[in-house]
């Protein structure tokens, strides 16, 4: 009988022992999918959530160090007059920075990038940037001059040609735009739009380079 007993005891034993393990697993598994479900939660939630966050650490972040811009060779020099009637050559800005744009009025990019040229005109000119608009037009000037005024651009444009741009390399797209520095070299060239940002870096280093 106490054998009966002591066998009987054992089993039960067994089983209570068997069974804690059991709860012991089964809660060790479900936390860290538990954990999953919360992290997958956090990572879904909108991009909003977390813009705090990553703005305050754009804004505490340096500022990208300024592109070393080499030197492309001398522009070629030109004479053109300005729609509202200005003489425009290149050898007359020597000592300034220049942005010269190829560009049309029915081309969508070329639009798109005029409220930069317009707001890189209004916060350097008075430090020595001069911006050109070389508008590639074929419509004539009555055209480009009607866009002019109803954009308020308030930089030189003027009438280019093929002559003109073949200068520069023979421009096949548009915009295309050059940077051209104090001493009349040319330090960058861009096809295509280009970001107020990246433009305003360019110009800002090179008018603090000495003449």
């Amino acid at each position: 009988m106490q054998t009966y007993i002591r066998i009987s005891v054992c089993i039960l034993c067994a089983v209570l022992i068997a069974g804690c393990g059991k709860k012991e697993d089964k809660k060790s598994t479900e936390t860290p999918q538990n954990q999953s479900k919360d992290t997958q939660k956090i990572s879904s939630k909108p991009s909003n959530s977390t813009a705090p966050e990553t703005i305050q650490q754009l804004q505490s972040s340096p500022e990208p160090e300024a592109k070393k811009m080499e030197s492309m060779g001398a522009a070629p020099d030109f004479t053109l007059t300005a729609l509202d009637g200005t003489p425009v050559s290149l050898s007359s800005l020597s000592g300034k920075v220049v942005l010269i744009d190829f560009w049309a009025t029915w081309c969508p990019p070329c639009r798109k990038m005029i409220p930069a040229l317009k707001d890189l005109h209004s916060k350097y000119n008075h430090q020595g940037l001069e911006v050109i608009g070389i508008s590639l037009d074929e419509s004539g000037p009555e055209t480009v001059k009607a866009f002019v005024e109803s954009m308020k651009m308030p930089y030189l444009v003027a009438i280019g040609d093929n002559t003109l741009s073949d200068s520069y390399g023979k421009i096949n797209a548009i915009p295309t735009s050059f940077i051209i520095d104090r001493k009349g070299d040319i330090r960058q060239k861009h096809v295509g739009f280009v970001e107020f940002q990246e433009l305003e870096q360019s110009i800002k280093q090179l008018l603090s380079e000495k003449n």
